[in-house]
């Protein structure tokens, strides 16, 4: 999903004016290892929508295998190690990505800084029924919220937690875009 948003809007994130590009000079990578995080990112904002931002390290590695056609476990395969280094590399960007170690040992990956509230959850909600639109309208007919708390959450959204763009362009006012619960075609 990250590589489609990319592609739609004419940039490559993998390729600069430079060298190894902008991701080789930001972060200090070689071009396996950016590659490795640009598809981390790819694969949680594209599963956000069904696990809230946070994934199991095993399902992470086995999508990973999936989208670069090599076999767990077999010669090439991803570990473990690849990811969380990776992960670690993409702080620079202010991303939000962390392994977090549960009781037991088994480990995540969260891709959201932190959980939604319920305010938030009912705007994700809807805009998921909308294919990814939303405006203040829309929460103040469906939700019964005052047009201040409903254009609260939406701000919130976009500025403090980034999980919105906003579109200016609109008449009747500013609408939202979710993109982890847009729908994409393949």
């Amino acid at each position: 999903a990250f590589q489609q948003m990319c592609a739609a809007i004419g940039v490559d994130p993998l390729a600069g004016p430079r060298k190894g590009g902008w991701w080789a000079e930001m972060l200090g990578l070689g071009d396996w290892q950016y590659e490795l995080g640009v598809q981390i990112v790819d694969i949680c904002v594209s599963t956000r929508e069904r696990n809230g931002g946070i994934i199991e390290m095993g399902e992470l590695i086995r999508l990973l295998s999936k989208l670069r056609g090599v076999a767990e476990g077999g010669e090439g395969s991803i570990t473990e190690e690849d990811v969380v280094r990776s992960i670690k590399t993409l702080a620079p960007l202010g991303s939000g990505y962390e392994v977090v170690q549960l009781e037991g040992g088994k480990k995540m990956v969260r891709s959201v800084v932190k959980e939604l509230d319920n305010d938030q959850a009912a705007a994700l909600g809807l805009a998921q029924m909308l294919g990814g639109f939303i405006d203040v309208s829309a929460l103040v007919d469906s939700q019964g919220w005052t047009p201040e708390r409903a254009k609260t959450v939406l701000e919130n959204m976009l500025v403090r937690d980034g999980l919105c763009w906003i579109d200016e362009q609109e008449q009747g006012g500013p609408s939202y875009w979710v993109p982890s619960v847009m729908q994409w075609q393949d």
